[in-house]
């Protein structure tokens, strides 16, 4: 009985883990204004929302198309951010990194996918 328990509790927190995964990562800075534009798709069912970060220093923050998502760039070219959903007023945030490539630094797109856990925070 004790088993049947521990393992029910235990597979709803695995059901209730939540993913978020960034694709179409854009890094600009050609004009001498870094950009940064990505996709967003999550496992509570919201997709299609775009996040936008213009004119951006590390730290500062952009509420995306959704403005239950935020996005904070964490370095100069975007490679790392913190992603932030509210949500049913609790607070979830991932942490990314975007592996990149362009034909210079001022231009770089990401290659492939990246997901990241979505933790709620405390």
């Amino acid at each position: 009985m004790k088993f049947t328990v521990a393992a029910a509790t235990l597979f709803a927190g695995l059901a209730a883990a939540r993913n978020a995964t960034i694709s179409g990562f854009n890094y600009n800075s050609v004009n001498g204004y870094p950009i940064i534009s990505f996709n967003v798709d999550a496992t509570d069912n919201s997709a299609g929302i775009n996040c936008v970060a213009e004119n951006f220093v590390p730290g500062q923050s952009f509420p995306c198309s959704d403005p239950s998502w935020i996005v904070t760039p964490l370095e100069s070219q975007g490679h790392f951010l913190l992603l932030t959903q509210t949500l049913n007023s609790h607070v979830y945030e991932g942490n990314f990194t975007i592996a990149m490539n362009g034909p210079n630094s001022a231009v770089l797109d990401q290659i492939g996918d990246a997901t990241a856990e979505m933790v709620e925070s405390k």
